[in-house]
């Protein structure tokens, strides 16, 4: 068996190399099978060492392999965490931009509702200096109404007293009534109330009977109100509240809506 590894080796081994073996042996006084062992024992070793060096060679071609494979992996990572950067960076320039959008839009709506705000306030404002002037003006006309009601009981005052310097006597005859043409009522132009109150001051000053303030009311109303209101009837005060009920709130507005 020894021979025949000893063969085998010789076959593989280089000529020049067996040679320079023998040659080491003989150099140490060995001969015959001491010699082949040795030769052989030094094939061995060199074929140990080839294979060494392979197998060197080989976990050093694995390692080159396993830290390229790990450099490919760990710029592969680089590449992976560069695109992830790049996506969350642009994420948040997306959400920037929304907020931003955002905030222009709740300012555009907020610089709108200031806007209508203001509009409502001058409304009002402008309804309210309407309102004042109405107010005002209602005022006015108040005011020259009950003058022209003292003005009245002032010449009434007057003539009774023109009367009574020349003996006239302040009668109620048939002739008196007939002859009282009244005031005619404008709703659109005068308070019912206000109406009403220089009708009473012109009935006393005038010295005429309660009872007969309804028949003198009614010339001073067109021909369908006396029929509606029943002015007939003799008693003033249920006239006075029929006609209050009906023309109240119609100063300075439409007779249509009144009607």
């Amino acid at each position: 068996m020894v021979r025949y590894l000893y063969k085998e080796k010789l076959q593989m081994a280089d000529k020049a190399e067996i040679v320079a073996l023998k040659e080491e042996g003989r150099l140490l006084e060995l001969e015959g099978a001491e010699l082949r062992k040795y030769v052989q024992e030094r094939l061995i070793e060199r074929e140990k060492l080839v294979k060494k060096k392979e197998i060197e060679k080989e976990n050093l071609a694995m390692e080159k392999e396993i830290e390229k494979e790990k450099l490919a992996m760990g710029k592969g990572r680089e590449k992976e965490k560069l695109v992830m950067e790049k996506e969350i960076e642009k994420e948040k320039l997306a959400m920037e931009k929304e907020r931003e959008k955002e905030k222009l839009t709740i300012d555009k709506d907020k610089l709108a509702m200031d806007k209508e705000i203001e509009k409502e306030k001058l409304a009002i404002s402008k309804e309210k200096l309407v309102t004042d002037k109405e107010i005002e003006k209602e005022k006015l006309a108040m005011e020259k109404e009950m003058l022209a009601i003292e003005k009245e009981k002032l010449e009434i005052k007057k003539g009774k007293a023109k009367d009574e310097g020349t003996g006239k006597k302040n009668d109620v005859s048939g002739n008196k009534l007939a002859k009282y043409k009244g005031t005619m009522f404008d709703e659109n132009k005068i308070d019912i109330d206000i109406f009403l109150k220089k009708f009473e001051i012109e009935m006393k000053e005038l010295a005429f009977p309660e009872d007969k303030w309804t028949f003198l009311l009614s010339k001073s109303f067109a021909a369908e109100v006396p029929s509606k209101i029943c002015m007939s009837q003799n008693n003033y005060q249920i006239v006075k509240e029929q006609l209050l009920r009906t023309f109240r709130g119609c100063y300075g507005c439409s007779a249509a809506r009144c009607a």
